[in-house]
């Protein structure tokens, strides 16, 4: 019996081969993003992908319209050889593993740059050159405004996160203020 959470992995890593050797690693790559998002905004699609009732060629019809209908044709054989085998219900898992090889292998970091408000261009082309600079790899940044954050920024980085912002030193500030209260009441 093969463990469940590996079936996406080697399925990943499928792709991750079968896309380089015809080239087109980075336009399947830029397919699966697109499509993450979809997934991440349709919860249902999960549910459809595993529904018994539904026809190969059914299930590779909801499969290629969440990759916008017209996959690539190395994504596109892919999907197809994933409903033959039933697996379909794994392509969230399976692009999420997918992303992250193809980001590994060409030392690609994703960086989340959450703001209070809207930020210029030149103040995110320095911060990712500061990160250029510091982990020798280029920087794929989503952009979120977040008005809690008063001022400064929160930068997330993989699994990194640094809180510059306003409401973050704040909160560093009523905690050391409620540990010395706690400490003097002792």
């Amino acid at each position: 019996m093969i463990n469940a959470s590996y079936i996406p992995l080697r399925y990943a890593r499928a792709l991750n081969e079968y896309a380089k050797q015809n080239s087109v690693q980075e336009a399947v790559y830029v397919q699966c993003k697109k499509a993450l998002s979809k997934f991440a905004g349709f919860a249902a699609l999960r549910q459809l992908l595993g529904n018994p009732l539904l026809k190969r060629d059914e299930r590779y019809a909801v499969l290629a319209s969440v990759f916008g209908g017209k996959p690539d044709p190395v994504l596109s054989r892919f999907l197809y050889f994933l409903t033959e085998n039933k697996r379909e219900s794994y392509i969230q898992e399976i692009i999420v593993r997918f992303i992250r090889l193809y980001r590994e292998e060409n030392h690609i970091l994703s960086a989340i740059l959450i703001t209070a408000s809207e930020t210029d261009a030149e103040t995110e082309k320095r911060i990712l050159e500061m990160i250029r600079r510091k982990t020798a790899s280029s920087v794929e940044m989503e952009k979120r405004i977040d008005p809690e954050l008063i001022g400064g920024f929160v930068l997330e980085l993989d699994n990194l996160r640094w809180d510059a912002s306003l409401s973050g030193e704040l909160k560093k500030i009523s905690g050391k203020l409620t540990e010395l209260n706690r400490r003097q009441s002792m």
